[in-house]
């Protein structure tokens, strides 16, 4: 934990700190605002702007209420009933095709996969797809009886996430999506 590292400094209510060439940041869902952060500093304003419409990202300044995000109970007694009731998982598939994109595929994977009721992976009857990236990704074959997830290739990866956790919450209740939340420290898209 960085508040009891030796030299470190905690810095409250930012998503990501850089100082003297170390970037460092607080919960999951700060890569993005990070990384358009360093892709600004690298590259320029014009190329981070570009690059936060096509993630469907509206800012990524470093501002965080780290105040929201705190192990209260509720969001421990339902992690807790979720870990323990892992005979509860069901296997899930995501239908892939060549094109799909990696980063809204991680975002959706991930997080069903971190609801303690769902197993997901990516599936199609090719047995390997071809992201968008261009990694090669290999598959499981589509299976007709699990429950299907479906990304949408019109959608930009962020508000996958955002769509993801609204269907979550009526799949599983508010609570474990409030949890999720907690859990990447993701505050929700401001385009909501």
């Amino acid at each position: 934990m960085l508040l009891r590292r030796p030299g470190a400094t905690w810095v409250p209510d930012r998503r990501y700190v850089a100082d003297r060439g170390v970037a460092t940041t607080t919960g999951v869902s700060a890569s993005v605002p990070a990384m358009l952060a360093l892709v600004e500093a690298i590259g320029g304003r014009d190329r981070a702007r570009a690059l936060a419409r096509e993630l469907g990202v509206d800012a990524w300044d470093s501002s965080h209420d780290s105040a929201r995000f705190g192990l209260g109970a509720r969001t421990a007694s339902t992690y807790v009933v979720d870990k323990l009731a892992f005979w509860r998982d069901e296997r899930w598939q995501i239908a892939v095709e060549d094109g799909v994109d990696d980063i809204a595929l991680a975002l959706v994977a991930d997080a069903w996969s971190r609801t303690g009721r769902v197993r997901v992976v990516a599936a199609s009857d090719s047995g390997s797809v071809r992201l968008r990236s261009g990694l090669k990704l290999a598959t499981a074959v589509a299976d007709g009886d699990a429950r299907s997830i479906a990304l949408d290739a019109a959608l930009e990866p962020v508000p996958h996430l955002d769509r993801t956790l609204l269907r979550l919450a009526k799949r599983f209740g508010e609570a474990r999506a409030e949890r999720l939340m907690q859990e990447i420290e993701y505050p929700g898209s401001r385009r909501r």
